[in-house]
This record gives structure tokens, sequence and C-alpha cells, in this order.
């Protein structure tokens, strides 16, 4: 299911990208492939909030966690990447749990595309959202699951957590369980 909801989407991301093409509506995007997994993830947050025009006092307005996630995606596809919610083919009998994947990223440098699995919480979008964009900013399309020891999912893990949070904020978090599971 999830390679019929990849290619799904692929189609589609090509669909958009040769239309544009084809009514010379396509511009390159200067933020595909603009960092690296060498830059500080802090740094790559701040990028972000720039590019995007993110105001986090907007973003944490009100109790609204579905208000959240569309001023981030406006945010994001006001820049050219399109954001697409979806975690199955067309029925609720092919719903791909969200442990096999949260979301994807297309990086093309002119109609670069991020699926976000509609099962993933209201609360967790946001941050899925910015992990999947940071994969476009590194160029790396891919599917984002559980990310282990996987460097570049780290990486874009740290980068949505700090574009989410003040580095103040996340300075002064220090929890007493390092264990995540036990932490969760």
């Amino acid at each position: 299911i999830v390679k019929a909801i990849l290619s799904n989407v692929t189609a589609r991301q090509s669909m958009v990208k040769e239309i544009l093409l084809a009514e010379e509506e396509a511009v390159k995007l200067p933020f595909i492939e603009s960092i690296s997994i060498a830059t500080d993830p802090r740094v790559v947050a701040e990028e972000i909030r720039n590019v995007f025009h993110i105001d986090l006092i907007a973003f944490r307005k009100g109790n609204d966690y579905a208000a959240s996630f569309r001023y981030i995606r406006k945010k994001i596809e006001e820049q050219g990447v399109f954001v697409l919610l979806k975690g199955n083919l067309g029925n609720h009998f092919s719903d791909v749990e969200v442990g096999t994947f949260r979301g994807f990223a297309i990086s093309d440098d002119i109609a670069p595309f991020i699926v976000i699995n509609h099962q993933e919480s209201k609360s967790s979008r946001p941050h899925t959202l910015l992990h999947e964009l940071t994969h476009i900013l590194l160029g790396k399309s891919g599917v984002s699951g559980d990310i282990d020891n996987d460097l570049v999912e780290k990486f874009c893990d740290q980068v949505a957590s700090a574009t989410l949070l003040y580095e103040h904020e996340i300075a002064n978090f220090r929890p007493s369980i390092e264990d995540f599971n036990s932490l969760a």
C-alpha cells in the first residue's frame, strides 16, 4: 500500500511539474538542497523561520492543533511546496499506520511535495511537516518512519524541534530520564 501511495503521489508531482513547465510558470526554488547535514540544526531552524516567514507566537496562538498545522502548512505552501494529507488509497480499508510512515518528501526544485499521513495526530503534524521540509532542504526525497539510528532522520527531527521551539526553551529542557521510551 505504501508503494502504491508513493507511486500515486509521484505521478501527481510529475503532472504538477509538467503543467508548471508547460504553462511557463515554473520557478526554481532556491531553498531546495540549500543545506547540509553538517549544518547546525538551530541555524537551519532559524533559516526555516526566516525563509517561510514562520512566527512562533502566531503558531502558538490558541489551543487548536488543527489551526497551528494550517498556519505552518500555509506558510510552507506560500513558498511553492505542495503539502498533502494522505495515508491510504482512497478508502479506510487501505489506511497505513503511522508506524509505517509518518510522512514523505519529494525533493524537486520546481514542484516539491510533502505528504503527511492523515492518521498522524493533529498535535504531531507540524513537527512531521517541518521534518519533511528539512528533507527537501537537504535535497533528499524519502519516506520517514521510525528513526532508529539514521543520521538524516535524526537531523530532520532536530531541525523540526528547533524550528518549533526557541533555543532557550530547548537549552532549559533537562529531563531526569534519558531513555526515550521511559520518558514518553
